[in-house]
C-alpha cells in the first residue's frame, strides 16, 4: 500500500481508533488503575489518545499516546 497522505494517514487514524476500542482490555491489564476518560484527536496530524487515569490512592494521572506513521521506504 502506497501512502500518499500523512497528515494524518489512514493507518494512523485506524490505529488510534483500534487503540481506543481496546479501552476495557487495557484497563483490565492496569492493576489498580481505572481509565476514567479517553479523549481522541483522530483528525489531527499524528492522532493522539489521552488516557485520564485514577489509581487506588485516588490520584489522577494522564498518559498520552501519539500515533505516528513513518514515511514509506
Amino acid at each position: 500500500m502506497k501512502t500518499t497522505h500523512y497528515s494524518p494517514s489512514e493507518l494512523e487514524v485506524s490505529f488510534s481508533r483500534i487503540l481506543a476500542s481496546l479501552r476495557k482490555e487495557i484497563e483490565s491489564k492496569l492493576e489498580g488503575v481505572e481509565i476514567i476518560n479517553l479523549a481522541r484527536t483522530p483528525s489531527e496530524n499524528n492522532p493522539e489518545l489521552k488516557f485520564s487515569l485514577k489509581d487506588l490512592d485516588g490520584d489522577l494521572h494522564e498518559v498520552v499516546v501519539r500515533v505516528t506513521q513513518l514515511p514509506d521506504k
